[in-house]
């Protein structure tokens, strides 16, 4: 340990520590002689903790001997020494402090148990103290606990902490060890990539691609991996056209097989091996990530997303005990607690069931230095959702202040914040945080973002309005109101034609739609290179057509476009995923398009239904972003061909209930994903016709305002 982390000398440790130091120092460090301890007395105690039985804890609790305050404990009891830990850790995860650290004060700093620096490094990291976080975790790792799981959580902690380097250090220790966790590697990925390292970043990559495949509709929400998607060797194997990772079985499996004596259920997801052992609360379960080797005969073939959604749904099945045991943040310090609290919250934010997320977000929020970046935004989203945006963007805050002190690049934290500024009209603000995050990107840009920004700035500072039965449209002060009146006659017909395939519940069509008509040079300057792609909707419509004297078809299509979004947002409840906002507006604009498909498929660039989603939620690769576009506007066409508009319906209404795609499908379609990429890309490559027509509706001016277009259009 070096002072130039400020941490001093810390290898004599804390003062406070040093000066009760055991005689033998750390050269006892786990290595006193103990006789082999028989701990069947602590069996009901061992029990009750298991189950949660408070009142069993207590009666246990009390048979138990008890070292006196300030009394330290001579370590020879290994029994009532176990004990003592095991209560000491409840405490620490039921939040009770003060507790922990008494029963932990009454064993020396060089204890022969390993468990004892744990325990005193997670206290130390709960109460922000960074260097004894640092210093307890070195001792853990002299006590010689340096399992993966171990690892990686001190160095999170120790990034935590404000450690970067020596985070990195436990990282790469745990590579060099060989480790099996396909999450070390990912993370060292990462740090690799930041410091312009892409060799090893992409060997990295590989190498944890090769224990534990990523799911591909999240491959393109990383930056780093949107990024390194173009190398010939990862796009080898991501395998963007295929639904599933394809399997390679290794040489010799058969001869390394384990026995399928005993397992209930044997899967392999890529390279990872799924083994089950009896049934329901009794069985068990044991993952072996780049075991496909060891697969026995028989095997059945699944996703590590079918896996991930079934753990998702077991931690959805056990939500009120989660609720309960994650009421203190300190429950985050339990490895397999914290991970099914993770998984409920992934789940609740596909299925958008906000309140759930925010109340079982709540107890973790109390330690937010504890939570994921990942966890972070999605109790931001919820908070968001439930219309508490104040408290969503302090979150967000907090976070984007740690990351500029840890010297951590976050551009994805501050483009959210700029949303959720853009929204409340805080275009300044949004517009500073942009330029933040542009300058963090290693791939993409925000610039159309920043641009949109500072034309809502410029159009809030001085602005007229026209009000129709369904919208609100503001322009330019300096604009004749002309545009702005035939435009709300359009926009009503628009919404009346586009009501066919999204139809909105009355009770969710209450409030007028703003719509911002900004002048066409000035957006054709801001958007212009841009394929169409304006951004996500945010709940506004904005069209260049403040000093509009016709309506080109062209124009009318954007506008059918963005009315779309509008309208999706509200039918669904805000719950659409991007594929379907993005497919169906661009479904229903009324222009002829070609059928790309083959095209891509001749390429090989074809992709596979659930990497859509993922390219369009990153918006990080734009070339993607246009062909998935395409690809999504595709889907809707085949949707509507094969089971006709009112299946468009259905899919609507049933993400408004809150399903996810998956259960979208199986509830609409009768199909699951596979099946249905499957079907689709049968038509799209042979039924499909070589263009889509949509009937058109021509809208026609009056006779003077005819004249005066053509009249400008010839002084033009």
């Amino acid at each position: 340990w070096d002072r130039s982390e400020g941490v001093g000398d810390l290898a004599e440790g804390p003062a406070s520590e040093s000066e009760d130091a055991s005689p033998g120092g750390d050269a006892e460090l786990g290595g006193a002689p103990y006789r082999q301890a028989r701990l069947g007395s602590l069996a009901e105690l061992k029990r009750a903790i298991a189950l949660g039985a408070l009142g069993a804890l207590e009666r246990e609790a009390a048979k138990l001997p008890v070292a006196t305050p300030g009394e330290m404990r001579r370590e020879v009891d290994p029994v009532a020494d176990i004990a003592t830990l095991w209560q000491a850790q409840l405490a620490l995860v039921g939040g009770d402090l003060s507790a922990a650290a008494a029963a932990l004060d009454t064993f020396p700093v060089a204890s022969a148990y390993p468990l004892t620096h744990l325990l005193r490094a997670r206290l130390a990291l709960l109460d922000a103290d960074g260097e004894s976080t640092a210093y307890a975790y070195r001792r853990v790792r002299e006590a010689g606990l340096g399992h993966d799981g171990l690892l990686l959580e001190g160095a999170e902690a120790l990034a935590i902490s404000g450690f970067e380097r020596r985070s990195q250090e436990w990282l790469e220790r745990a590579a060099e060890s060989g480790s099996r966790e396909a999450e070390v590697y990912y993370q060292q990925m990462a740090f690799a990539a930041w410091q312009d390292r892409w060799e090893e970043a992409e060997r990295l990559l590989l190498t944890g691609w090769s224990l534990e495949s990523l799911e591909r509709e999240r491959f393109f929400t990383h930056p780093v991996l949107a990024y390194m998607v173009e190398r010939p060797a990862v796009a080898e194997k991501a395998r963007l056209g295929s639904v599933a990772v394809p399997l390679e079985l290794p040489r010799g499996r058969g001869e390394r097989a384990v026995a399928s004596a005993g397992l209930s259920r044997a899967r392999l997801a890529s390279n990872l091996l799924h083994l089950e052992l009896g049934a329901g609360s009794e069985g068990a379960r044991l993952e072996v990530p780049g075991g496909a080797a060891l697969a026995p005969q028989g095997v059945e073939l699944t996703t590590t997303g079918t896996l991930i959604h079934e753990e998702e749904q077991a931690a959805l099945d056990s939500l009120p005990e989660l609720l309960a045991a994650s009421a203190g943040g300190e429950a985050l310090l339990q490895p397999s607690l914290r991970r099914r609290l993770e998984l409920a919250a992934e789940a609740l934010t596909a299925r958008s069931r906000w309140e759930d997320l925010v109340a079982l977000t709540d107890g973790p929020a109390k330690r937010p230095l504890l939570m994921s970046r990942e966890l972070l935004h999605q109790r931001a989203k919820a908070l968001d959702e439930v219309g508490r945006g104040i408290e969503a963007q302090s979150l967000l805050v907090e976070l984007v202040l740690r990351n500029a002190e840890a010297d951590r690049p976050d551009p994805g934290t501050l483009v959210t914040l700029a949303f959720l500024a853009g929204e409340d009209g805080q275009y300044e603000k949004a517009v500073s945080l942009l330029r933040k995050a542009e300058g963090q990107l290693l791939y993409g840009s925000v610039a159309t973002l920043i641009r949109r920004y500072e034309l809502d700035s410029h159009l809030s500072e001085s602005y007229l309005s026209h009000r129709t039965p369904h919208f609100e449209l503001r322009y330019p002060a300096d604009r004749r109101d002309y545009s702005a009146e035939v435009l709300g006659s359009l926009l009503e017909a628009e919404r009346q034609r586009l009501a066919r395939w999204i139809p909105v519940p009355e009770a969710l069509d209450q409030e007028l739609i703003e719509v911002h008509l900004l002048p066409f040079e000035e957006f054709m300057r801001t958007f212009s290179g841009d394929s169409g792609v304006i951004g996500l909707y945010d709940g506004r419509i904005r069209v260049p057509l403040a000093d509009a004297w016709g309506f080109h078809p062209e124009m009318v299509a954007l506008l059918s476009h963005e009315l779309a979004h509008a309208m999706i947002d509200r039918a669904t409840d805000g719950n659409a995923p991007k594929w379907l906002h993005e497919g169906l507006a661009t479904h229903v604009e009324m222009q002829t398009v070609p059928n790309s498909m083959p095209d891509y498929q001749r390429s090989g660039q074809l992709l596979a239904f659930p990497v859509i989603e993922g390219v369009l939620q990153g918006f990080l690769h734009p070339k993607l972003v246009v062909q998935c576009y395409d690809q999504a506007a595709w889907t809707l066409r085949y949707v509507e061909a094969r089971h006709g508009r009112a299946a468009i319906h259905r899919l609507l209404d049933a993400y408004r209930r809150g399903a996810t795609t998956e259960d979208a499908l199986a509830q609409v379609l009768e199909v699951d994903l596979a099946t249905f990429d499957t079907q689709l890309r049968a038509w799209w490559l042979g039924a499909a016709p070589l263009a889509w027509r949509p009937e058109a509706r021509r809208y026609f001016l009056g006779r003077e305002d005819r004249l005066l277009y053509e009249t400008k259009k010839a002084l033009d």
